[in-house]
């Protein structure tokens, strides 16, 4: 049973990001899954409450992902480059219907993935600051300050209000968000290794 739930929330989770979850009707889902709409509801009360949980789900297998990078033996540097292209990777699988439909429709939704993505800054870059500023690479500027820097240029650039009432593109602007963000704490040492992974990104 377990394993079917889990395959209910997988399979949604494909359609939801692909299609959006405001006008997407269980009779879809059922059918991409060869099940009755009856064997959904066995599982999930309502489609808010499926949307619900292939959210959270979604955050916690990121939420591994990202752990693994950063609990790896790499340099800040390295780490955060492969933070940044999970990051991309994450935004060309979300497409501007699901944003318009967080904005739209689930605000309170999008409150969660907000605080849970505050938390696990707030719990991890600041690690990743200190080994960076020890290795050489990120300025010696007070580890608090450059934290909340991070944050806030994350939550403030990357959140539906701001991508959709001007038309951008996600992955253009997680590019240029990192650009800010790594000429402002590396430093030139830390620059010359992170354009060596990704050339072309810092000037």
């Amino acid at each position: 049973m377990i394993e079917e739930k889990q395959r209910i929330i997988d399979e949604s989770t494909k359609i939801f990001l692909s299609a959006g979850f405001y006008k997407t009707p269980m009779d879809e889902i059922a059918r991409e899954l060869k099940i009755s709409k009856k064997t959904i509801y066995k599982y999930f009360d309502s489609k808010e409450t499926l949307v619900k949980e292939v959210v959270q789900n979604f955050l916690l297998h990121n939420k591994a992902l990202i752990l693994e990078i950063l609990e790896t033996d790499n340099d800040a540097v390295t780490k955060s480059f492969n933070l940044f292209q999970h990051l991309g990777k994450l935004l060309l699988s979300i497409s501007n219907k699901w944003l318009e439909d967080i904005h739209a429709h689930y605000q309170n939704l999008w409150k969660e993935i907000d605080d849970f993505r505050t938390k696990m800054m707030l719990a991890n870059i600041s690690k990743l600051i200190n080994q960076g500023k020890s290795e050489g690479y990120i300025v010696d500027y007070p580890t608090e300050i450059i934290v909340m820097f991070f944050i806030s240029s994350i939550r403030g650039i990357l959140n539906p209000d701001f991508i959709i009432q001007r038309n951008l593109d996600p992955r253009t602007l997680l590019d240029h968000t990192i650009n800010l963000l790594m000429n402002a704490i590396l430093t030139t040492r830390g620059k010359n290794l992170f354009n060596k992974l990704q050339p072309g990104v810092i000037q």
